[in-house]
């Protein structure tokens, strides 16, 4: 830690010490620089919104202005999920047969 008094005084040469001219330069500065990296990004991408490029994105016009949602599977096509293929099918039977073969959480016989 450093002592109030020595940081008062030498803060600017500390800071410099330190090697990360980032906590030197002064934040307007900094803020200009990312504005001008981000801006781009950001027109680049409502461009792709506009268009329609992104197709991970919907968006609609509406009076309010241009809302936008995430498109998510209807719950029918989830009904055959692949991975419900790699799955071995057992009859409720044997569920229930492993069921009665533990009590309370305590194993009571050895489980098939």
């Amino acid at each position: 830690m450093i002592e109030e008094t020595t940081w008062q005084e030498n803060n600017p040469t500390i800071l410099k010490d330190l090697g990360y001219p980032k906590l030197i330069t002064p934040i307007e500065a900094l803020l200009e620089d990312y504005k001008k990296i981000l801006n781009p990004l950001l027109d680049s991408v409502n461009a792709r919104l506009k268009s329609g490029e992104n197709e991970h994105v919907k968006t609609q016009i509406t009076g309010e202005g241009v809302k936008w949602s995430l498109p998510y599977l209807k719950k029918e096509s989830l009904v055959n999920n692949p991975f419900f293929l790699q799955v071995p099918q057992i009859s409720i039977v044997d569920v229930l047969y492993f069921g009665s073969r533990y009590r309370w959480g305590q194993k009571v016989a050895q489980a098939f």
